[in-house]
């Protein structure tokens, strides 16, 4: 099977990031039976010691309101909410559509559990996003 995603942790700053790909499936790569991104925040492969900016980056896919609505529902509503992991200091999303920039906006609300989330276009906006950050906390 093909990998649909990838998660790195960028050496020497708190940031990690998932590459979603083409063929990113949400009821597939998303479901609770298979939480691969929390599971990496519990194993903690990197040893983080302080919360990290997780950068999502779902420019490549192609997602549905289904998908959208089911993806917000995992990652921040389950029993292994990725997005309330107490190792993500802040979600960064690069949306695939305007339709999923207006979902994300959604993570914010209370029924989501109110994400840290930013909204940002592109990977390069999102690294330089967070590096400001870390830069100003220091």
């Amino acid at each position: 099977m093909t990998q649909t995603y990838y998660l790195e942790k960028l050496p020497n700053e708190p940031i990690v990031i998932v590459t979603m790909t083409a063929e990113f499936d949400t009821q597939r790569d998303l479901s609770p039976g298979n939480p691969k991104a929390y599971n990496y925040f519990e194993a903690n492969p990197d040893g983080i010691t302080a919360p990290v900016f997780f950068i999502n980056d779902f420019s490549a896919a192609t997602l549905t309101l289904e998908d959208l609505i089911f993806g917000a529902t995992v990652t921040s509503r389950s029993a292994k909410s990725v997005y309330h992991h107490p190792l993500v200091r802040e979600v960064i999303m690069i949306p695939s559509s305007d339709l999923h920039k207006a979902a994300a906006e959604g993570l914010r609300s209370d029924v989501f559990g109110n994400v840290a989330l930013q909204i940002i276009d592109t990977l390069e906006e999102a690294l330089a996003y967070a590096r400001q950050q870390i830069a100003q906390s220091r």
